[in-house]
């Protein structure tokens, strides 16, 4: 019989080397739902990315034939269309987003909860871990969203006062370095679900700071790695973007056939650049709880916390049992 291998616990202290370990471990251990609960909330949406993105290069490429030909006449009437593609697939990837950030962690929850880990979950158990972590990934989101503006608004309005280059290169470095440990207010306000949002930013700034180099580099090469995941998935789209616009450039009248067949593919290859897109992304988002439940452990020790909090669930679930014995005696 084969050994199951050790339980991969949120709050446990590790090196940069180790969380990365950790992020790897628990997508591959719990591949079959993670990739099943993906396709569940996260390919429908991917179909109708996949729909903006390559309306929006159609739109491109029909232009990019009028200056081939030379034709002066410029059709400026698609560019409306443009617009609506583009703010339909700024949207699709910012629900995908909370979308995959709530699935993650509601996959996390779970495994942590659960002595079985992630076995035998079905999207019916982890339905309302996601809607609750939905309705936190959007608060988040939307108070860092409307602080950064506010933020952006008042230092940029102090510094063309200043009239001062060195005074605006200095705010967009601020404003690179408050994200990295910012970056950790997700997974605060998810695991610890007793803190408002504004005392979830703080302390994940607090975290963020104490562990500053350690959460960049982990942020580094998970992204890097993220990126060539996706460039990977990418080519094969960008390959057919590239054909499609020799055809429709050198289109002669004789080629409607193939280009109604390589608008197909290229759509088809749109959605498997989208959804796999959503599947590198849950790189960083695991990454990102590992690296906030080491530095949440090294600090607090919230691993003791919650085996206490664990333990009396456990003891209340069998006190309830016994009552339900003793009452059918």
């Amino acid at each position: 019989m084969q050994q199951e291998s050790p339980k991969i616990n949120l709050y446990e202290q590790r090196g940069f080397g180790q969380n990365l370990s950790a992020t790897l471990d628990f997508l591959r251990e719990n591949f079959k739902p993670w990739l099943r609960a993906c396709v569940y909330l996260l390919l429908p949406l991917s179909l109708i990315q996949s729909l903006s993105l390559n309306t929006m290069m159609d739109v491109v490429l029909g232009n990019a034939k009028r200056m081939a030909t030379l034709n002066p006449a410029m059709d400026f009437t698609p560019y409306t269309k443009i617009i609506a593609s583009y703010l339909g697939l700024i949207a699709c990837v910012l629900v995908g987003t909370v979308l995959l950030t709530s699935l993650c962690y509601a996959l996390m929850q779970r495994y942590q909860d659960s002595d079985s880990r992630l076995r035998g979950v079905t999207m019916t158990d982890l339905k309302p871990l996601i809607l609750c972590n939905v309705k936190r990934t959007l608060i988040v989101a939307l108070t860092l969203g409307f602080l950064g503006i506010i933020l952006g608004i008042v230092l940029s309005m102090f510094s063309l006062a200043m009239h001062s280059f060195l005074f605006a290169f200095l705010i967009i470095l601020g404003f690179g370095f408050l994200m990295i440990p910012l970056s950790l207010t997700m997974p605060v306000y998810v695991f610890e679900s007793g803190q408002t949002v504004f005392e979830a930013i703080a302390r994940a700034f607090r975290l963020g700071l104490r562990a500053f180099w350690p959460l960049l580099g982990l942020l580094i090469v998970i992204v890097i790695l993220a990126n060539i995941l996706q460039l990977v998935i990418t080519l094969p789209w960008y390959f057919a973007v590239v054909m499609r616009t020799v055809m429709t450039v050198e289109d002669n009248g004789s080629s409607a056939a193939g280009l109604s067949v390589f608008s197909f593919v290229q759509y088809l290859l749109g959605v498997i650049q989208a959804f796999g897109s959503y599947l590198t992304m849950s790189l960083t988002v695991v990454a990102l709880a590992y690296q906030y439940g080491s530095v949440a452990e090294k600090q607090d020790t919230l691993s003791v916390e919650n085996d206490i909090e664990r333990f009396e669930r456990l003891a209340d679930d069998h006190r309830d049992a016994d009552f339900d014995d003793f009452d059918k005696l």
